[in-house]
């Protein structure tokens, strides 16, 4: 075979969940083309916010990744969920997640890797996207934590280590600055703290409790605006301030972080409860904009949680309209929907010139330029909104509404309440007490808002490398999302990373996300194209080129799921060697295994006999994985695919030794085949290949050398047995007989290093 161009090794140490990689590292995708309706106006708008996904889902997402819950303690307990929320931090590839008190770990976006972990840390949002949190740890006390390493640093002389705050609510870092907040100690109000990271010195601010505004409730998201801090305090309320002097702006019982340079911050009113009362906003009260513009007084007000807008409006839902707080006017009377009790109109959020809510049980939207009602209808669990791609809306609950009809389109599964919702580059991430899951885009960039011309999106989801702003929530730095519409030839080495492997009926399947070096995408062709897939110390698993000049493969910029398929001959591991023990394979050993549990390496060259061709990307179906064909060979001189074979069979025997001796040992099991080169014309790609198709057919089965148990008389013979492990001798006969075995072909073995040879062979 001709040397491998490109080698990228991924150390275990760093990459435990199965990575495979060809070409540096980077933040993969799945996007492509969405064709859902057509793109109205002419202007260019770039748009930045924390809610505004890069890409577009309109079918379901595809399955990406996997990770386990981080504590199992208790995970099936009612009531219990081991991460409890939507991700700490989602930015430059990595997704910060804590697991309710059992610690907080770190996944790549892309590909589900563990980038770190830390079991004594409890960490705060970082609504700032600076990529620092801040975190408790009972043994180090409060530290700085840089959420890609999981580096970081104790925060010294803070005021909670001075006990100037008997009860820190939250952390967080903006423009190189640490702020606490919380309860001061020995007093009322509240305290706000800050600290330059590179400095020593904190400077304090007091709230007066006359300032505050007591509600019920844990914080909800905070945010940046223009320069300033809103903060959501959860029972003290709000408070917009000043960032350098920590000064308050203004107080309220919550806020509208309304994005754009000029637009107001609005809060909502709020009259302090009586002493001993439950708290919470209550009669009337007078809604004012950040720079103290009164708009009026409303016995009750719901402000949007979010708003992804080219032209951010100040919208309410006040005194039972929707209300345009930039002029007063009403939008729309909503006592159709909410006649007797207005405290159940919520979760309102503005999505271009669309306004979503739900009340009464309803889920409802307008069209806020003419003031129509777009749909509306009953929901039986609307859930709170995450976030959107323009096109639609996504909640806590799964689901993904059109914003145009209201229509649920597709709803992915959230296990148990409490869970997190929140978009990632290039796709969704899904926190509950199962675990976490990534999901894949289906469709192209986001082009467009409701109602609003073209759009540009900046730094949405978190994009890698992306810096501040000082005039919206998230980062300002600008992201392509122009697709070209033809696809050519890159002429590099793709990024590959493998996702899922197969056995079945003598093939290998190979699931792996191909992401392009070239930024414009790329075209895989030619007759060429090879893939050698390896584990972490070097054994190869499998090994083919394909032909793909007569079909070539396209892949977008975000890069997209290839399918390739190792027929008998080219490859020499099954997925269940790999699996290692039961738990690692989800419960039970199978032919089929989601790279989550080992490591390996992927080697790939493009080859020769490419083409000039090209394809146009709106013809290509980017909602399913491509198909690369089969390997018209694997590409190895018969040398090597003999080395392979030897290699392979001690891989597989020190994979499964210490699993037979955990589960199998002593007890009595089907024996399928004993071989050694040599013997009956065996030589090692025979012995391997009876192997892998008893695996096949078995994938339970385990393979084991005589020469590493004392119950084999002859100590240098290649055994595969059945994996399944029986009291008695009668009860692995049985199994032979009811498997279709012959008396010669399967038979009771008793495998052990306790006992020798003698009793433990029993025959049909």
């Amino acid at each position: 075979m001709k040397p491998w161009r490109v080698l990228i090794r991924v150390l275990a140490a760093v990459f435990l969940l199965g990575v495979a990689a060809c070409g540096a590292p980077g933040i993969p995708g799945g996007a492509g083309s969405d064709a859902d309706g057509d793109v109205s106006g002419t202007d260019m708008h770039t748009i930045s916010s924390p809610y505004l996904s890069r890409v577009t889902f309109p079918t379901t997402p595809v399955a990406g990744w996997h990770a386990p819950a981080l504590s199992m303690r208790a995970s099936g307990a009612p009531g219990s969920n081991p991460i409890a929320r939507a991700p700490l931090y989602v930015e430059r590839g990595v997704a910060v997640l804590d697991s309710d008190g059992d610690g907080v770990v770190a996944y790549d976006t892309g590909t589900g890797t563990e980038m770190w972990r830390d079991d004594e840390l409890g960490c705060f949002p970082d609504f700032a996207h600076s990529g620092q949190l801040v975190c408790r740890s009972a043994g180090t006390g409060l530290r700085l934590i840089d959420a890609v390493t999981g580096s970081g640093e104790e925060l010294l002389g803070n005021p909670v280590a001075t006990s100037a705050i008997r009860k820190l609510v939250g952390g967080f870092v903006y423009r190189g600055a640490v702020y606490l907040h919380g309860y001061p100690d020995g007093g009322d109000g509240y305290l706000l703290a800050r600290r330059d990271i590179s400095g020593t010195d904190w400077s304090t601010k007091t709230i007066a409790a006359s300032q505050t505004c007591p509600i019920l409730g844990d914080p909800a998201p905070s945010a940046t605006f223009n320069g300033s801090i809103g903060l959501d305090t959860g029972s003290a309320g709000t408070f917009v301030f000043d960032p350098d002097t920590l000064e308050i702006l203004t107080t309220g019982a919550t806020f509208s972080a309304v994005p754009g340079p000029e637009g107001p911050l609005f809060s909502q009113p709020c009259t302090n409860p009586a002493p001993g009362a439950s708290g919470g906003p209550a009669g009337r009260g007078t809604l004012t904009a950040m720079n103290g513009t009164i708009i009026g007084d409303y016995e009750s007000v719901i402000l949007p949680s979010w708003q992804v807008s080219t032209t951010p409006r100040g919208v309410a839902i006040a005194g039972g309209d929707l209300v345009d707080l930039d002029n007063g006017d009403v939008i729309v009377d909503l006592i159709l929907w909410a006649a007797t009790s207005f405290s159940s109109v919520r979760s309102l959020v503005v999505v271009g010139d669309t306004a979503v809510f739900t009340a009464s049980g309803g889920r409802i939207g307008i069209d806020m330029a003419t003031g129509d009602v777009l749909w509306s209808g009953p929901v039986e669990d609307p859930g709170e909104p995450v976030g959107t791609d323009g096109q639609r809306l996504f909640t806590t609950t799964g689901q993904a509404v059109d914003l145009a009809t209201g229509d649920v389109v597709w709803t992915l599964s959230v296990t148990g309440a409490g869970g997190g919702v929140a978009t990632a580059p290039d796709g969704l991430i899904v926190s509950d007490r199962a675990g976490v899951n990534f999901y894949r885009a289906t469709g192209g960039p986001v082009t467009l808002l409701p109602g609003q011309g073209n759009i540009t999106v900046a730094g949405a989801g978190g994009d890698a490398g992306a810096g501040e702003s000082d005039t919206a929530t998230g980062s300002s730095v600008a992201v392509s999302t122009d697709v070209p519409d033809v696809l050519t030839a890159c002429g590099k080495v793709p990024e590959l990373k493998a996702e899922t492997l197969s056995l079945d009926g003598g093939i290998l399947t190979a699931d792996m996300f191909v992401k392009p070096t070239c930024p414009e995408g790329d075209l895989l062709d030619g007759s060429g194209f090879a893939i050698r897939l390896l584990t972490d110390g070097g054994t190869t698993v499998a090994s083919g080129v394909f032909d793909l000049s007569a079909s070539p493969v396209a892949v977008p910029a975000s890069g997209r799921t290839v399918r390739f398929v190792f027929p008998e001959g080219s490859y020499w591991i099954a997925p269940g060697s790999l699996a290692g023990d039961r738990a690692a394979a989800t419960g039970e050993v199978s032919g089929t295994m989601r790279l989550s549990a080992g490591t390996l390496i992927v080697e790939c060259e493009r080859g020769e006999g490419g083409r000039s061709g090209k394809t146009r990307l709106a013809e290509v179906d980017l909602s399913r994985s491509a198909e690369a064909g089969v390997a018209r060979d694997n590409g190895l001189e018969a040398a090597e695919a003999t080395t392979n074979a030897r290699d392979a069979l001690e891989e597989i025997r020190r994979r499964d030794r210490p699993i037979v001796a955990a589960e199998l040992a002593g007890l009595w099991q089907p024996q399928l085949a004993s071989m050694r080169p040599g013997t009956g014309g065996m030589d090692y790609a025979s012995i391997l290949q009876t192997h892998l198709e008893f695996r096949d057919r078995y994938p339970t089965s385990r393979l084991v050398w005589s020469g590493d148990w004392r119950n084999y008389d002859r100590k240098d013979w290649w055994v595969t047995l059945a994996g399944v492990g029986f009291t008695t001798a009668e009860g692995a006969l049985q199994w032979c007989r009811d498997e279709g075995f012959g008396h010669d072909d399967c038979y009771a073995r008793l495998v052990s290093n306790d006992v020798g040879p003698e009793g433990t062979t029993r025959y049909q």
